[in-house]
């Protein structure tokens, strides 16, 4: 009854349901819920049906886990993996040490958490986030990741092995607070950079749309200032890892790309 009364929500609110892959989320996700027969948890049911969040085609809507009980491992001092990181092809790797941590590195690649292989893991995060992309449900995937472990029932204390340089190592750490975590994935995943590349092409990295504040705007001007600068005639624009954000940030940037005016 209540997938029944979720699908039938989404249809009769959603303004482009057809178009979003909805009715084939609300098929499968009707399949899914008629395979559940023993009592189970409110994680235990999510884990079982996040996955057909993948068959939905905006990043805007999509099963959440219950927080409830998220909130309450943290609050019990539950933690979580003491890095960010990085999803590819269902592979996964550290993208930042997190907390001043000195046993991982960026690049290393994840081998499994307490049992659970990197591939697994990858897996299940990918199709657990909807997205108008597959680009932009693993940059969802790989910002989410850590909420996804702990929906996967991935608890600390953490066993993590690695490959680094072709070498294996296997470690164990207690992870990281929320606190931590949020800090510092903040810090590294939300970033907008600007950097020369050495064949003289500008790279601007435009990872989060914030409000056009004097610190996005003195970014988006010292970044061009950069740009007549060292005579670049090229631009590149990274948004693989943009999943949105103020609309006005963006309508900002294309001031700096053409003089025509912009659709209201």
């Amino acid at each position: 009854a209540d997938a029944a009364f979720l699908a039938e929500t989404l249809r009769s609110i959603h303004p482009a349901f057809h178009d979003i892959g909805g009715e084939d989320y609300a098929t499968a996700l009707m399949e899914a819920a008629n395979n559940i027969y023993a009592p189970m948890t409110r994680r235990e049911i999510y884990r079982a049906l996040a996955p057909l969040n993948g068959l939905l085609q905006d990043g805007h809507t999509y099963l959440r886990e219950p927080v409830e009980e998220r909130a309450a491992y943290e609050a019990a001092g539950g933690r979580y993996p003491p890095f960010t990181v990085s999803l590819t092809s269902n592979r996964l790797f550290i993208d930042q040490p997190l907390a001043g941590n000195g046993r991982f590195q960026a690049g290393d690649k994840i081998i499994s958490l307490n049992g659970v292989t990197g591939e697994n893991a990858a897996a299940f995060a990918l199709n657990s986030d909807s997205g108008e992309s597959l680009a932009l449900r693993a940059a969802y995937a790989s910002r989410n990741f850590h909420r996804h472990l702990w929906a996967m029932g991935v608890a600390s204390p953490f066993d993590i092995e690695i490959v680094r340089s072709g070498e294996t190592i296997l470690t164990q750490h207690q992870g990281v607070t929320a606190q931590e975590l949020r800090q510092g994935g903040r810090a590294q995943s939300r970033k907008n950079s600007f950097e020369i590349l050495e064949n003289g092409i500008g790279l601007l990295t435009f990872n989060n749309m914030p409000a056009p504040d004097s610190d996005f705007r003195s970014f988006l001007a010292e970044s061009f200032a950069a740009i007549r600068a060292a005579g670049a005639t090229d631009m590149l624009i990274d948004l693989r890892n943009n999943g949105g954000g103020d609309s006005r940030a963006g309508d900002l940037l294309m001031t700096y790309l053409t003089t025509e005016k912009l659709p209201s």
